[in-house]
């Protein structure tokens, strides 16, 4: 059985060969940042871990909840609905 080759798949696999390693998203762009803060951070205080010193302090339960009230309140609305997650299973 002979297979003919149609001028649509070969148009889409000049684009597709065209688009290979033409990654410009703002992920690639930042790929590896945060190693480099760490690492450096790491570098200018080698001993930051090892002091037993207290972490920085939060804020109670109250407080918290009327700061994230304000924010959603300045953001347009009173709270983003969850979106439920669907889980599936690959199909046969």
């Amino acid at each position: 059985m002979k297979r003919k080759i149609s001028a649509t798949w070969i148009a889409a696999a000049l684009l597709a060969a065209g688009l290979v390693g033409c990654e410009h998203s703002l992920v690639a762009r930042n790929m590896g940042n945060a190693y480099r803060e760490d690492m450096n951070a790491q570098i200018a205080d080698p001993e930051a871990g090892r002091t037993n010193e207290p972490g920085p302090v939060g804020v109670d339960g109250r407080t918290g909840e009327d700061v994230m009230s304000r924010y959603h309140r300045g953001q347009g609305g009173e709270r983003t609905p969850e979106i439920p997650m669907v889980m599936t299973t690959g199909s046969n």
